[in-house]
């Protein structure tokens, strides 16, 4: 579990990489496998929050310092905002197309 945690933070968005999308055609009278729990697209949205703060702080201590570790955890966490912003997005997507396909409510 630490692994696929680690993996989530240090790779992509945890919704990329622990949900299951729902079917682009579910076939009549089977069941649906797709993930209905918000566990890690709330987990993404609570990095992309982080990362932002984190990425104005390092932004601005990066353009007065001019130091080169610091431009570089900028620019890294400038990176991985937009990437867990969308992540979360299309995990609660996903969420929210599963519950209606599977009609819950």
């Amino acid at each position: 579990m630490r692994n696929l945690l680690l993996a989530c933070v240090l790779l992509a968005g945890c919704s990329w990489l622990t949900l299951d999308a729902v079917p682009d055609r579910a076939p009549p009278g089977q069941p649906v496998h797709c993930t209905d729990d918000s566990d890690m697209p709330t987990v993404d949205a609570v990095v992309a929050v982080g990362a932002g703060v984190l990425a104005i702080l390092f932004d601005a201590i990066a353009i007065s310092n001019r130091d080169g570790p610091t431009i570089v955890a900028a620019v890294l966490l400038d990176a991985a905002t937009p990437v867990y912003i969308v992540s979360s997005l299309w995990g609660y997507r996903q969420l929210d197309r599963c519950k209606k396909l599977r009609g819950i409510r």
